[in-house]
Formats: structure tokens, C-alpha cells, sequence
């Protein structure tokens, strides 16, 4: 032991000489030494409890700092669930608007269109009443009769056009593959390409063809 630490220590003992304490002086120099390896002692478990703390404070840091990463984690999750459950629901709220659309697409439908075959029936009906009345000879006897076809026919008409049926004769029109079918072609001295006669009437239903007209097509220069 140096004499620069046992100056130290008698230093430390005069002190507290001051204050009552036993001198360090009335004992033996073996005293004196026991008691400066029992201040190296303590001073050395002193520096050893430090260490301690200081282990503690470092093991107490790195648990916090393994909180902060371990919470930064589950933040990011839970952002990224959100994120995920955000897509999900504006992926099915798409889905809804398209259904719900498509709904109203075939409500509106089946309200326009729901009496296409029964309709179809019905104009049969009417076409049949529009080729009895042609077949009738015209004379003061059958007048009487044509009248009443007329008739007849002229209710049917009006009562199928309520519900969106409409009868087509499209004689001298322009010939329409979306409405009419041709089942002629002929020489006349029409436009080309016009109606020349109507076979058969054709029916629309509201703006859905029906039945097509069966036509003849004027085609110039037929051999």
C-alpha cells in the first residue's frame, strides 16, 4: 500500500476525530493497519455495489429498450390489420354497390320485359285477327263483319300498347336488320334498300324487339 493512501486514510480518521470519534493515534500500528485494509475493504465492496447498480440500471435500459421495440411491433400490426381490414371493406362495399345495382338492372328488367313470352302469344293472337280481316272479301254482306274486326283489332291494339307493345308495319321505311327480317328481294322503282311490302307486322316491346317484320327489300337490278 503506498503511503499517499495511508496519509488518506489517517486524514479520514483525524476528521473524524473532530466530531468524538476514537483517535486512530492511541492504538498500535498494527491497528492502524487493519483498520486501512478494512477501509480498502469496504471501499473495494463499495465500488463492487456500484458496479452492481450500474449492471442493474444497464439490464433495466435494455428491458425498456426491448419494450419500445416490442410495442413499436404491435403498433405496426395493428397499422397494418387496419390497413388490410380498410381494403376489405371498401372491397365488399364495392361488391354491395354492383349487387345492389345489378338488382335494380333486373327489377327494372323483369317490370319492362317480364311478359316477353306472354306477350309473344298475344301478338299471335293479333296477327291472326289482321289475316282473317285481309282474307274477308270486301262487299256490302261482309261489310258489317269487317267493321266488326276492326273493331276488334283496334281494342287489342290499344290494350297491348298500355303495357309497352307496340305493332310495327314499316312499309316504304329503310330496311333495318335490327327490326326487320327480309325474306324477299324484289325489283321496284323505290329507294334501294327500301320496304317495298310487309309480309307480317313486326312488335316492340318497350324498346326490345319483339318480333321482326317479315319484309321485301327493294335490290335493283335482280336477274
Amino acid at each position: 500500500m503506498s503511503n499517499k493512501t495511508i496519509q488518506d486514510i489517517l486524514q479520514k480518521r483525524k476528521h473524524k476525530n473532530i466530531y468524538g470519534q476514537k483517535n486512530p493515534s492511541s492504538g498500535n500500528n498494527n491497528s492502524y493497519e487493519k483498520e486501512i485494509k478494512n477501509d480498502n475493504n469496504n471501499t473495494d465492496d463499495n465500488n463492487i455495489n456500484n458496479n452492481i447498480k450500474i449492471n442493474d440500471n444497464e439490464i433495466e435500459n435494455h428491458k425498456k429498450d426491448d419494450n419500445n421495440d416490442y410495442y413499436q411491433q404491435q403498433i405496426a400490426k395493428l397499422e397494418n390489420d387496419n390497413k388490410q381490414l380498410k381494403e376489405v371493406i371498401l372491397r365488399e362495399k364495392a361488391e354491395n354497390e354492383n349487387l345492389r345495382r345489378r338488382y335494380e338492372r333486373e327489377i327494372s328488367n323483369a317490370e319492362s320485359y317480364g311478359i316477353t313470352k306472354f306477350a309473344r302469344d298475344i301478338v299471335e293472337i293479333l296477327e291472326n285477327l289482321h289475316r282473317a280481316k285481309s282474307h274477308i272479301k270486301i262487299s256490302e254482306e261482309n261489310k258489317s263483319i269487317i267493321e266488326g274486326f276492326e273493331m276488334n283489332i283496334k281494342i287489342f291494339e290499344e290494350s297491348i300498347t298500355k303495357h309497352g307493345i307496340k305493332r310495327v308495319s314499316p312499309l316504304g321505311e329503310q330496311f333495318d336488320p335490327k327490326y326487320h327480317q327480309a325474306v324477299a328481294h324484289i325489283n321496284g322503282t323505290g329507294e334501294q334498300g327500301s320496304i317495298a311490302d310487309v309480309i307480317q307486322a313486326g312488335y316492340i316491346l318497350n324498346d326490345r324487339i319483339l318480333k321482326p317484320a317479315l319484309v321485301a327489300v327493294i335490290k335493283k337490278d335482280i336477274v
